[in-house]
């Protein structure tokens, strides 16, 4: 067990010494208006302050004000106001800023006390990830108070829970799974292997779900859309220069035009709402802005065009698709091996699209409602249908096939797992109760309607946890377990979705802490979810009989499953026993 919780230690540790040697601070970059007068226009504007209290302050931009001002400060975090102050700009020691002029200003470099303000900030706040903070400033005309403008500034503190290191340990102990079922299914450990691919997919399936939730076209807190942003691989959604250029290329040639957010707009223009992109001309006079949610939110903050979404997930999964294909064309070097291996890379493509389901529908609905081109068009119309029809008819097949033999009294075990149905269709129901074939149905139609409006996402979870719950379709209680705990966080992760959609009108405080737990509860899990991986990778490997602590399961399963194992290897025919199972 050692060997399970080094890793997690060692990797604790460093983060630790990370955050110990970092240097205290509250940062931003994004300063703008936050009301209908244009006296104040921003090109740049950048701001530090340390704990100690010095703030360094560059800013460049355009001014219709003249005269002594003050400023009413109020900080905001997680909803909650700290601090509220009224200081006079003459007071900083500023000699553009006091009086002010109307024109062009430049501050290249300024530093500043202001201690007052720091002593405000609770310690947490320069160590929290993801901040959700903003400062709102209230300029007024310093004799007569009436109001000139007002402007707000995310404040950040540089920790954030988007980690690419973190997306790509999921990979590889996703990927380590699914390996090593294989292997364990070569060596004939078939409740082994049977449990770290239900494991290794399930983890699969949830980190997608959390990454669908970024697509949602609500206003996330800063903390939950950089937790969504950690698992968009998962969806195909994988910034890389070529790839963005050959998406770039194509688009343009099937007559497209790709869009110019990401270049047009850089991370100094997001405003506090985290949706709203604004820009300036230096003096003011040319102004843009732009606002994105849902999809083109997790394009920008993915580096990419929203032009370019659909391409890259398809891009994504063909080169994964393309891998799998060369791995069944390796040699291989054991005979008895060789069947399993590839009847299983047969099966594992089945698998494949069912993976593939949930990102190409939901980019597939989002590339018809934007026609960026004919070319991509046909690629997601193509490419959709024929996912769908692979897979509808394969479990259709089943269906029908299951239906028939139950004419003559022949249970689902023995159509499943006698080679009646082909031996690559049983990965689809591998992880179900042989009763609950079907289910696997049902979860391809949950996994493909598109839940990209809050109260539809709360509908679609609360119906599929109800059905999980009622059926409990899986193979042993284990599994089952956590189906239901798994629809469960599905279905609270939905109120969660509602809840950031501000459809109740609460409080500012109410979203930013749900924001918080929502991460926490799903971060818990997915640990827990990893743990299942790992811990039967290392009984598999230490024990000499790593399938002795599943003979305690008194149901048919483990009979279904030798089975199929034999089935799947050509060995033999499986046992008649499975007639009356």
């Amino acid at each position: 067990m050692l060997s399970i919780w080094m890793p997690c230690f060692l990797i604790h540790l460093a983060f630790i010494s990370q955050v110990a040697l970092a240097e205290d601070y509250i940062s931003s970059t994004a300063l703008a208006e936050c009301s209908s007068s244009t006296a104040i226009s921003v090109n740049y504007f950048d701001a530090k302050m340390s704990r100690s209290g010095m703030l360094d302050l560059a800013f460049t931009g355009y001014l219709d004000i003249s005269g002594n001002v003050a400023a009413d400060i109020v900080i905001l975090v997680y909803g909650y106001e700290i601090l509220n102050e009224t200081i006079s700009l003459c007071d900083l020691g500023l000699d553009s800023l006091c009086p002010m002029a109307s024109g062009a200003i430049d501050l290249p470099q300024a530093s500043l006390n202001v201690s007052s303000i720091a002593a405000a900030i609770p310690g947490i706040g320069y160590t929290v990830p993801d901040l959700d903070a903003t400062v709102l400033v209230y300029v007024n005309n310093q004799s007569t108070g009436k109001s000139l403008s007002c402007l707000s500034a995310d404040l950040s503190n540089g920790h954030t829970v988007y980690q690419a290191a973190v997306s790509w340990v999921f990979a590889v102990v996703i990927g380590v799974g699914l390996i090593g079922s294989i292997v364990a299914s070569i060596r004939g450990l078939v409740n082994t292997a049977t449990h770290l691919s239900f494991s290794s997919l399930s983890l699969l399936d949830f980190m997608q779900s959390q990454g669908m939730v970024g697509l949602c076209s609500v206003n996330l807190p800063p903390i939950a859309q950089s937790w969504t942003q950690t698992f968009l691989w998962t969806l195909g959604i994988v910034y890389l220069g070529f790839q963005q250029t050959f998406s770039t290329w194509y688009l343009r040639a099937t007559g497209g035009t790709p869009s110019t957010i990401k270049r047009d707009f850089s991370a100094n223009d997001r405003t506090p709402s985290r949706s709203l992109l604004r820009r300036a001309s230096s003096d003011g006079s040319d102004r843009s802005e732009i606002t994105v949610k849902g999809f083109s939110r997790m394009a920008y903050r993915a580096g990419i065009e929203p032009s370019n979404i659909f391409m890259t997930s398809y891009s994504s999964f063909i080169f994964v698709g393309l891998t799998l294909f060369v791995f069944n064309k390796l040699p291989q070097c054991l005979e008895d091996a060789s069947m399993c291996l590839q009847r299983a890379d047969r099966a594992l493509v089945l698998r494949f699209l069912a993976i593939n389901l949930p990102p190409i529908t939901s980019f597939g609905f989002w590339e018809l409602s934007q026609i960026d081109s004919s070319g991509i068009v046909v690629l997601t119309v193509t490419w959709w249908i024929g996912l769908i029809l692979s897979l509808a008819w394969t479990t259709g097949n089943t269906i029908f096939r299951v239906q028939r033999a139950r004419k003559l009294d022949i249970t689902p075990a023995y159509v499943l797992y006698s080679g009646m149905i082909g031996s690559k269709s049983i990965l689809l129901h591998i992880h179900y109760r042989a009763n609950a074939y079907y289910f696997s149905v049902i979860q391809q139609l949950y996994i493909s309607v598109p839940k990209k409006q809050a109260i539809i996402l709360v509908l679609i979870n609360a119906i599929m946890m109800g059905i999980t719950i009622w059926i409990r379709p899986c193979i042993d209680g284990s599994t089952d377990r956590r189906a239901i705990t798994t629809a469960v966080l599905h279905f609270l992760n939905s109120i969660c979705v509602l809840i950031f959609s501000d459809i109740f009108g609460g409080p500012t405080i109410v979203v930013s802490v749900v924001g918080v737990i929502y991460c926490m509860y799903n971060a818990v899990y997915m640990l827990v979810l990893v743990m299942y991986i790992i811990i039967p990778l290392v009984r598999a490997v230490s024990m000499k009989n790593p399938e002795a602590r599943y003979k305690i399961l008194h149901t048919p399963i483990p009979l279904e499953l030798h089975d199929m194992s034999i089935t799947a290897c050509g060995k033999a025919e499986p046992s008649v026993r499975l007639l009356h199972s």
